[in-house]
């Protein structure tokens, strides 16, 4: 089972990810390289984090 910590890293880098990529449609310049970087990275720090914890609860179930 997730544990709350888990659970709200999720919340912040989707709400991240999301703000990212709206706010990298609305700009233009640096700002949208800066939100280029933050809606890549928060979307692949969560596709990470959601890998660890499937390997883990893998584990824990004996697969």
């Amino acid at each position: 089972m997730e544990s709350e910590f888990e659970h709200m890293a999720n919340l912040v880098l989707v709400i991240l990810c999301v703000a990212g990529g709206m706010l990298m449609w609305q700009t233009h310049g640096w700002l949208m390289a800066v939100s280029s970087v933050l809606f890549a990275g928060c979307g692949l720090l969560l596709a990470v984090h959601w890998c660890a914890i499937h390997m883990r609860r893998m584990g824990e179930d004996g697969r």
